[in-house]
């Protein structure tokens, strides 16, 4: 299975994200090289809640890792 392909079972769920304000954010679509993810309330106090619902564009290796670890 491929990094793309396992990616696509996360679309609208969410994951820890060491590059979001929040620490948090959501699939919401991938594409050839990039996937799209939407910024999620922080689930431990209110740092960063002003950019939820902020989209963004990160590569598929990156996502991977993000979500997997691989």
């Amino acid at each position: 299975m491929t990094k793309k392909e396992e990616l696509m079972t996360m679309i609208g769920k969410e994951t820890s994200d060491n590059y979001s304000p929040t620490l948090r954010s959501k699939l919401i679509a991938i594409y050839d090289t990039h996937c799209i993810w939407e910024i999620a309330p922080n689930q431990w106090n209110d740092e960063g809640n002003e950019t939820v619902g902020t989209r963004k564009f990160v590569p598929i290796w990156l996502s991977s890792n993000m979500c997997f670890g691989i």
